[in-house]
């Protein structure tokens, strides 16, 4: 089993889901940590085909970027477009990958899990429109992340269990999956088990947690409780 990262923004989350796949033998097969990564990377990283697949960074509609607005990849019906600025002054490079050409898009092949820790991917009119282009285009993993602003130390805390005042890895999305890493169900409940153990009863953080089944079901915490959400086609 392989997985695949890229983090646009702080490394905290990233290097987190990194070792905790290294604890589980899950190999690496592409790691991209920078703000501003080359074309080319981002072509070989799309071009890839990984079991586990990482995103972080910004998510606004259907675009994925970094903090700055100098890249952005948008998840377009048939195709992504790949946007890098590399510096002022200099003109937007611009690269349209066809989701049927297999030679340049092998992404979504084998994706059993996607873990987008970027903010707002399941919120509201965001998530209508991009959970069931993701559902279909990597062919119903499950997918987990969040309905609102978030922050690397909070995924680095459900991913590891560990933060700068306290250590309970027992209680984090690594430990809870070992020995059912190809289970969905069991990929599910590590992520929403963890959100309720590390934030439930904090309202603003608990209401943010998601994850999205094979079959569409969402999952959410209100009240302390994990309970079910919207369904997408």
């Amino acid at each position: 089993m392989k997985t695949s990262i890229l983090e646009l923004g702080s490394v905290l989350d990233a290097n987190a889901w990194q070792q905790g796949c290294k604890d589980l033998g899950i190999d690496v097969l592409s790691s991209i940590k920078t703000p501003l990564p080359t074309m080319q990377q981002m072509k070989v990283f799309f071009s890839q085909s990984p079991d586990w697949l990482f995103m972080s960074g910004h998510s606004d509609r259907n675009t994925f970027s970094n903090n700055f607005g100098t890249l952005g990849i948008s998840f377009e019906s048939n195709h992504i477009i790949l946007s890098r600025l590399a510096g002022a002054g200099q003109d937007w490079q611009n690269e349209k990958i066809l989701y049927n050409n297999v030679a340049e898009f092998r992404l979504n092949l084998n994706c059993k899990l996607m873990v987008w820790t970027g903010c707002s991917l399941f919120k509201d009119n965001q998530a209508r429109a991009n959970l069931p282009l993701l559902k279909k285009l990597f062919k119903n993993p499950v997918i987990l992340g969040f309905a609102d602003q978030t922050g690397a130390q909070r995924s680095k805390y459900m991913l590891s269990g560990r933060g700068s005042e306290y250590s309970r890895p027992k209680e984090s999305f690594f430990h809870r999956v070992k020995g059912s890493i190809e289970d969905p169900v069991a990929l599910r409940d590590a992520w929403m088990e963890s959100g309720l153990y590390h934030f439930g009863g904090i309202r603003e953080q608990e209401s943010t947690i998601r994850a999205l089944d094979p079959d569409g079901q969402e999952w959410q915490i209100v009240g302390k409780k994990i309970q079910k959400g919207a369904k997408y086609a």
